[in-house]
């Protein structure tokens, strides 16, 4: 004990004297003045944020949600949506007579994502006119279609079976394939799978434009009930997502089950764990899945051609690059913050296929970063927007805030992220996964990408993809320490 109190006692006597050192001296005043100098550029941080908000009159975010979301309703219980749908389909006939086409080469080019069902409806929504007007407009725009090459014969024979065959979906990835979508007008005489078509014309404006102003300003938008619970079902009955447990009772399968269920149907499905906890399958590509997954397209085809009609307008063509299903199990960790496209127009769907609470693991978005990558804007302007955005929001948003399903009467919102909600996001909106911190059953998310032929997903380098990873984070850390100063 005693040669251990004298062992220490030198070890302190060495240390005061080396504190006594010049170099010690000096590292202990650097280290001082580093720390005051941090300490001080955080103050003045925290007061040029708080001025910040001041100026900007947003001490209290704004709530995204309720500039972003709307209630979507089926097609058929809008009974201005279904007039219009219905003059279009009787109009096909003759129009097609008048200008030498067949009504399977409409069909087939609506099917290969031209947007001759979106102008044909349009058209009939316009009032005022006559019939004769009407017909000249008609055949004018059938013009318009021959000379954009909608009609091509070598383009409506191209299909994924004779471009793709069988072979891994993952080979699929950024190439057009010629992914055929189901048409959403109807009356094609094709038995194609197909979720029920949504009430886009309602509304002064139309559905369908309101939503693309608010996906031009935000880059994203929450459409409520965009699919039924009679298509969520069938689409959980298509991947498998339901088994049998004891007693007979239905119970939702965990990730690797649902994959061993796939594979066993097609074996070319391929699937991967990018984060721990999460499993993508790739059905784009597949015969047996890709129909089922792409079913969707019909709710949200006006809403897709919208989107991309300046490009298309200016001869670019769409097409759909992705299909994919993400299972996320209880536990699985959060994603990195990321983007999907960086070349411009683009948009992604993502919809639950069972109700998505705070703690399953929602999406989370940085609203207004799309306009980072809109090549139509300065360099000036693109950073503006995007912090115009993150200022009124106080930062990123998450697509749940909490257990509530219903609306309540006493003015409560709803905060869950409803099985049938999609979230469009354009491509270049920054986002991510959160953690499931729940342990109960697995969330399922089918995810849809449409991009432009001649720029292909993610239209950018890795190391851009990287660095827009560590923005995404920094910006998420920056705009944490706005809303709490």
């Amino acid at each position: 004990r005693l040669l251990a109190a004298m062992s220490a006692s030198g070890r302190v006597l060495r240390l005061r004297q080396f504190l006594a050192t010049p170099t010690a001296k000096r590292a202990a005043s650097l280290a001082a003045k580093g720390t005051a100098g941090l300490l001080a550029a955080g103050a003045g941080l925290a007061l040029g944020l708080r001025e910040t908000k001041r100026g900007l009159r947003r001490e209290t975010p704004l709530d995204l949600w309720q500039e972003v979301s709307f209630e979507v309703s089926p097609a058929s219980s809008d009974s201005s949506s279904a007039a219009v749908q219905r003059s279009a389909l009787s109009a096909l006939p003759g129009l097609c007579a008048r200008n030498g086409l067949s009504t399977g080469d409409f069909w087939a080019a609506a099917r290969r994502l031209r947007p001759v069902e979106l102008q044909l409806e349009e058209l009939h929504e316009a009032e005022g006119i006559s019939a004769q007007e009407r017909q000249a407009r008609e055949d004018a725009l059938v013009a318009d279609w021959k000379e954009s090459g909608h009609f091509d014969a070598t383009f409506l024979s191209r299909e994924r079976s004779n471009l793709f065959g069988r072979r891994l979906t993952s080979d699929a990835q950024g190439a057009d394939i010629c992914t055929l979508v189901p048409p959403y007008l109807g009356g094609s005489g094709e038995e194609v799978a197909s979720t029920q078509p949504a009430a886009w014309s309602r509304g002064s404006p139309r559905l369908r434009d309101a939503a693309e102003q608010a996906l031009e300003r935000w880059g994203c938008v929450l459409l409520r009930g965009l699919l039924g619970p009679e298509d969520v079902a069938e689409l959980r009955r298509a991947f498998g997502l339901d088994g049998k447990g004891a007693e007979g009772k239905v119970v939702a399968r965990r990730a690797g089950e649902v994959g061993m269920w796939i594979e066993s149907h097609d074996p070319n499905v391929s699937m991967g764990r990018y984060t721990f906890g999460r499993l993508h399958l790739l059905l784009r590509g597949s015969p047996e899945f890709e129909p089922s997954a792409v079913a969707l397209h019909a709710a949200l085809a006006p809403l897709v051609h919208t989107h991309f009609k300046e490009v298309c307008d200016a001869g670019g063509k769409i097409f759909l690059s992705e299909a994919q299903l993400i299972i996320a199990d209880p536990c699985a960790e959060v994603q990195s913050w990321h983007l999907d496209s960086a070349g411009g127009r683009g948009l992604t769907a993502f919809v639950p296929l069972s109700n998505v609470t705070y703690e399953r693991g929602p999406q989370q978005v940085l609203p207004g970063t799309h306009c980072l990558h809109d090549p139509r804007l300065p360099l000036r302007e693109k950073v503006r927007r995007c912090l115009a955005a993150l200022c009124a929001t106080h930062g990123a948003c998450c697509t749940a805030q909490g257990t509530l399903l219903e609306s309540a009467k006493d003015g409560k919102k709803r905060q869950v992220w409803a099985a049938g909600d999609a979230l469009v996001l354009d491509s270049g909106t920054m986002h991510r996964g959160l953690a499931n911190e729940s342990l109960g059953a697995p969330v399922p998310l089918l995810v849809l990408r449409y991009d432009l032929t001649n720029k292909p997903p993610p239209a950018c380098s890795r190391n851009w993809l990287l660095m827009m990873t560590r923005l995404g984070k920094s910006l998420d850390s920056l705009f944490r320490f706005y809303a709490a100063v």
